[in-house]
């Protein structure tokens, strides 16, 4: 069980340590990406998509995927598409359902976005142990499981999927 954590016993909390990590991830995406022509949250996106062993993706994919709420979703598909990095495709059995497809423009890039994000990946996990990066692997997962047990939006929480 983890130790109660009070203001005055410590500078670290967990929220505050991953709200650090998650700014800096981000801006580091944005750099990463500027030059290719979208922003980190379009990147993450089509990094998800890009990595998917050649399974049909729809949005509702993405949602659960990466845990981002509908709207956010759309509204980034939606800049994705405008830019011509996306297509959303009609399935023959549900005109309601759109696979979400890449574009020629995004195909040509694949190789060196997939080879970016592992390198940055490989960067952040330098001098860090294979076991650390193990354990916490396992904490992530037990404190995603935490806050869909016990987060104030727990309605919400239990239809995500963070596998």
């Amino acid at each position: 069980m983890c130790q109660e954590f009070k203001r005055d016993d410590s500078e670290k909390f967990l929220i505050k340590e991953f709200g650090m990590i998650s700014h800096l991830i981000g801006r580091e995406l944005d750099q990463r990406t500027k030059n290719l022509g979208f922003s980190g949250a379009e990147g993450k996106i089509l990094h998800f998509v890009l990595t998917q062993r050649d399974e049909a993706i729809f949005q509702k994919d993405i949602e659960q995927g990466m845990s981002i709420k509908p709207s956010s979703v759309s509204e980034i598909l939606s800049r994705m598409e405008q830019k011509g990095f996306i297509r959303r495709v009609s399935v023959s059995h549900d005109a309601r359902l759109k696979k979400i497809e890449t574009t020629e423009k995004v195909e040509k890039l694949k190789k060196e976005m997939i080879a970016d994000m592992d390198k940055f990946e490989n960067e952040m996990c330098q001098d860090i142990s294979e076991d650390d990066i193990e354990a916490f692997y396992r904490v992530c997962d037990q404190l995603k499981l935490n806050i869909k047990k016990y987060g104030v939006s727990g309605a919400d929480n239990k239809k995500l999927s963070f596998d």
